[in-house]
């Protein structure tokens, strides 16, 4: 089978060494949603490497699974109830795996909310399984000494393989590109005048989102439409109002542009 042809053709490399005005000699690389800036001289700056970035991922998919009154990892798998094998690791895992079916029936597959119960439960599998391999049940290998620091370098590793996964996923499906042309497009409307409707697009698109974000929470009655609009309008507002939209809409209107915008939800 033919390898496929990449149709990112919009998204150029462009690289370039220049001197900046605090006398520091710097390296500058771009491609679309990428950058990379490396100083070749004076106070060398460290990036975050893959496992920092993963440890602040999992640190903000607690946050918000916190925020919806969920439990967490360790309360799932100290509360696993006894198999009739009575192995730990089983035992954990199976708490985790109807834990994020339990969380994706309550919110949907494809939520926020799923997909951070889903990666905090895969971490917590993968060093399940992981310490069962290196480390051994009693805590120490045949030879009897520790394997943590393995175990940190095989995560470290994992993390770096599905950092450099993700970025290779989006090239060959053309998601760079694709995010890349609509980053385009937002700057552009930014940049340019925009019309009533435009703005109207865009506020309508605020509430949207606000919309699904309450239902995710799942604290309002989403069938009343005065309940929602209340809800929703600080947050709208805010919002707006750092977009550069006009917020000053009375609670009827408001209203009724929350009705619209449901009823659109709906019809998709």
């Amino acid at each position: 089978m033919a390898a496929k042809k990449s149709k990112a053709t919009r998204l150029k490399t462009h690289r370039e060494i220049f001197v900046g005005d605090d006398g520091v000699k710097r390296y500058i690389e771009t491609r679309g949603l990428r950058k990379v800036d490396i100083p070749l001289s004076g106070p060398q700056e460290r990036s975050r490497s893959p496992t920092e970035i993963a440890n602040h991922l999992q640190s903000i998919a607690a946050q918000m699974l916190k925020r919806a009154g969920e439990k967490t990892v360790d309360q799932i798998v100290a509360e696993a109830p006894m198999g009739p094998e009575n192995d730990p690791s089983r035992r954990s895992n199976a708490a985790l795996m109807s834990w994020v079916v339990r969380v994706s029936l309550k919110y949907g597959q494809f939520s926020p909310l799923t997909l951070a119960a889903k990666m905090l439960a895969m971490s917590a599998s993968l060093n399940i399984g992981l310490i069962d391999i290196l480390i051994g049940p009693d805590g120490a290998d045949e030879g009897g000494y520790k394997k943590a620091e393995q175990l940190d370098g095989l995560m470290a590793q994992i993390y770096a393989f599905a950092d450099n996964w993700h970025w290779w996923h989006m090239e060959w499906h053309d998601e760079h590109e694709r995010a890349f042309a609509g980053a385009e497009h937002v700057a552009g409307q930014a940049r340019g005048s925009q019309t009533t409707a435009e703005k109207g697009a865009r506020r309508a698109a605020i509430i949207r989102i606000a919309i699904e974000a309450l239902r995710a929470v799942g604290k309002v009655d989403m069938n009343r439409i005065s309940a929602v609009a209340k809800a929703i309008k600080p947050v709208v507002d805010r919002e707006c109002t750092e977009a550069g939209l006009p917020v000053s809409v009375g609670a009827a209107a408001f209203e009724k542009l929350v009705g619209n915008v449901m009823k659109e939800v709906r019809k998709g």
